[in-house]
């Protein structure tokens, strides 16, 4: 959680790569194979859970859900595997692929691997250099990027070569040439699906200024921005406009000022001349930030106004700060909500129509979280440490005290609060979950409705997610 002046930056962004923050989001984006690695933002593939990884002192092996070892403990690390049958282990120090068999599929032979496409294309490190390989390990993009993110869906994939970021194909070639400081990345929660375009434009800075890029790399905003946010369903976005005003430091001039009367004083009371020096240059510079709103033309249609400000969602709400309070405005910069929150996130789909998460002051300068709708009317009232977004299923992952929970769409109950760690599994309607801490810990995958389906203990291994 953040205090309710501080920014965060969108999740989903490349290591070194910043684009604005937007606002306190409510909860944590919990996701099954998410990933904060410098290769990308998350797993983008669906995992199997059908073998687990667990680890028996020092060894990695594989269990199925009724705790039998399948695959013997022999592995440094290991990650799950994917609906198609790979899973990534370590022996060391280097990573490859295995079958359920347990036999090798790629040597190890990677610093790092991130699946995705499914397990079919491998994001892989080599000596500090990113590149891409196929499902045998054979190099795809050989590693030659210090930094490299998933592909979009139209197969673009964000590099940083030196200092510079831009964007290749599948093949490695250069679709728009590395010339930029940073650009802006964003994803679903498990990061299944990249964005780096919104409306035909994505964020990028140069010389510590932001605009937006059209896909060809051309600018088609300006770099004038201190800051800036993605495109909205309504096409406006967030942007920070700094101010700089030239003002006189009269507490400095007038301290001056008397310091010459006192000379001047003096002087007359000992019978000399006092000659005053030059008059220094007292101006200082006062700098102001607000936050208003840009079109896709780049023409500013919501002025200015806001210490912070948060992007549009469906229901065409932004939140806004006003004062100490978080509040919401329409596209044309109405308040339609008003300021009563402490923190809150943007809205999004829920269930029911859009919701979304806003948080309250409790005991103990603590916080607690319940949602909204677009009237401002609370759907689930505070009463939670944390919580996500609703997924598809309509449950929201929740935390009470240090365990997490489920709930549905009415801010019921269906999984108590009762697990050191709950999550989606990407691609199924299941949940996995981790019962106790350190270094035995019970594991398996739950249902919607609150039945555990399957679960093994051991310990958690290393895994490259």
């Amino acid at each position: 959680m953040t205090d309710k002046k501080s920014l965060l930056q969108n999740k989903g962004l490349l290591a070194g790569v910043a684009v604005v923050a937007l606002l306190g989001v409510g909860a944590a984006a919990w996701s099954m194979g998410a990933f904060g690695g410098k290769g990308g933002g998350g797993m983008a593939t669906e995992i199997d859970l059908g073998l687990m990884p667990v680890a028996y002192g020092e060894n990695c092996g594989f269990v199925d859900e009724d705790g039998k070892i399948v695959i013997n403990p022999q592995f440094d690390g290991a990650g799950f595997f994917t609906k198609d049958g790979v899973a990534p282990v370590s022996n060391g120090g280097k990573w490859g692929l295995i079958d359920r068999k347990g036999s090798y599929v790629v040597n190890p032979q990677f610093d790092s691997i991130l699946m995705l496409d499914g397990g079919d294309t491998l994001l892989v490190e080599v000596g500090g250099q990113w590149g891409t390989a196929d499902r045998k390990g054979a190099y795809i993009i050989n590693p030659q990027f210090d930094e490299m993110g998933p592909f979009d869906e139209k197969g673009r994939a964000l590099v940083q070569s030196g200092d510079q970021y831009g964007f290749i194909d599948r093949k490695g070639a250069y679709i728009i040439n590395p010339q930029f400081d940073s650009v802006a990345m964003s994803g679903d929660d498990d990061m299944t699906e990249i964005v780096y375009f919104t409306k035909g434009m994505a964020a990028a800075s140069t010389d510590r200024k932001w605009g937006f890029i059209d896909e060809s790399g051309k600018w088609v905003i300006n770099p004038q921005y201190t800051a800036v946010g993605q495109f909205g369903e309504n096409g406006l976005a967030p942007v920070l406009v700094t101010t700089v005003e030239t003002t006189e430091n009269t507490r400095a001039a007038e301290a001056w000022e008397q310091r010459q009367q006192s000379a001047e004083q003096r002087a007359a009371a000992w019978g000399y001349s006092y000659e005053r020096p030059e008059r220094p240059d007292f101006s200082q510079e006062t700098e102001t930030h607000r936050w208003g709103y840009i079109n896709t033309s780049g023409e500013m249609v919501i002025q200015p106004q806001w210490e912070q400000a948060g992007g549009f969602g469906p229901g065409g709400l932004a939140p806004v700060l006003v004062g100490e309070d978080w509040g919401f405005i329409d596209s044309e910069g109405n308040l339609k909500i008003n300021p009563q929150f402490d923190m809150v996130g943007e809205f999004a789909d829920g269930p029911g129509g859009v919701v979304a998460t806003v948080a309250v002051q409790g005991d103990r300068n603590s916080y607690r979280w319940g949602v909204i709708d677009a009237s401002g009317t609370y759907k689930i009232n505070p009463q939670f440490r944390a919580i996500s977004n609703f997924d598809r299923n309509g449950r929201a992952v929740v935390s009470s005290g240090e365990k997490f929970g489920m709930i549905d769409a009415s801010g019921t109950y269906v999984i108590n609060p009762m697990y050191d760690d709950l999550r989606p599994i990407t691609g199924s309607r299941d949940y996995f979950f981790v019962r106790g801490t350190g270094g035995a810990v019970e594991m398996g995958r739950v249902s919607r409705d609150g039945k555990e389906l399957a679960s093994v203990n051991g310990q958690q291994c290393d895994s490259p997610y």
